[in-house]
């Protein structure tokens, strides 16, 4: 069993200039600017990770471990990680695998939206209009079935439209 997810992370982050969303705990990688509501180890800035106080285009990479999952309109989220990622820029994203929680009867209070590996390809490939280049689901790791997706922002991005 693998402990902590981070590791896998962490290994496939590019080069580059990076955000950290939810980083409370450690940030995934050493160099990378850590954004979490709550105050911690791994956090350089205090704010909500839907609303961040970045440039257009500011980075290489935006890292969210365990956070699309804590947000009532990830479509909205989504978009703002997209604002701030540079074009050819790599979004990571892990959540809890919903169909295999669920299944176990694994459920998380505060846990508002929820992921499986279908809705999430659908969110960042056919909505956002990312290129997933790596989609994996773990079963080995101590958080419990997890779902991995590594995409890139395409050069020529547009915003998509949010609904009313």
């Amino acid at each position: 069993m693998i402990e902590d997810h981070r590791q896998l992370v962490r290994d496939a982050l590019p080069e580059g200039f990076g955000v950290d969303i939810g980083c409370r705990k450690a940030s995934c990688k050493i160099g990378t600017f850590g954004i979490d509501r709550y105050p911690g180890p791994g956090v350089d800035m205090i704010c909500q990770g839907n609303d961040l106080p970045f440039p257009i285009d500011h980075f290489d990479y935006v890292s969210a471990c365990h956070v699309l999952e804590h947000i009532p309109n990830p479509k909205l989220t989504l978009v703002e990680w997209a604002r701030v990622l540079k074009p050819a820029g790599c979004l990571l994203i892990v959540v809890p695998n919903a169909e295999k929680s669920l299944r176990q009867g694994v459920s998380y209070w505060e846990h508002v939206s929820w992921f499986t590996p279908d809705i999430l390809k659908t969110l960042v490939q056919s909505w956002l209009g990312f290129q997933i280049y790596h989609f994996e689901t773990r079963e080995d790791l101590k958080d419990g079935p997890m779902i991995f997706c590594y995409s890139k922002k395409p050069t020529s991005f547009v915003t998509p439209r949010l609904p009313e």
